[in-house]
């Protein structure tokens, strides 16, 4: 697993963009402001994925997702597909762990 990269904040910002939940990231980036632990914020990660991929249903975005998921993951993007869920959420853990997700979302959500 790599370590996120500025172009994959661009490309989750097209997500978000085409999902409509600025406001409701937008939350999550000011209970990320006032995270007292890397913890809250490792927590806080997690909660923001699990957002995304519910406001991804749209048609079309799910495929996104996996692409924007490819890059961090070094997997092929039909690979995280077909991924076993529990693999799915251990590697999202795994993510937020080795990431300043405060940093970015911030960014990302700009």
């Amino acid at each position: 697993m790599r370590k996120l990269t500025p172009k994959d904040a661009f490309s989750l910002a097209r997500i978000l963009k085409k999902t409509n939940i600025k406001e409701t990231l937008q939350t999550f980036i000011s209970q990320g402001q006032s995270a007292e632990d890397d913890d809250d914020v490792n927590n806080l990660g997690i909660d923001v994925m699990f957002a995304i991929v519910e406001a991804c249903a749209n048609e079309g975005i799910e495929d996104e997702i996996y692409k924007f998921l490819s890059g961090p993951f070094e997997m092929d993007p039909k690979e995280i597909e077909s991924m076993d869920l529990d693999k799915l959420i251990n590697m999202l853990k795994q993510l937020a762990e080795e990431n300043d997700l405060k940093r970015f979302f911030n960014f990302a959500g700009k």
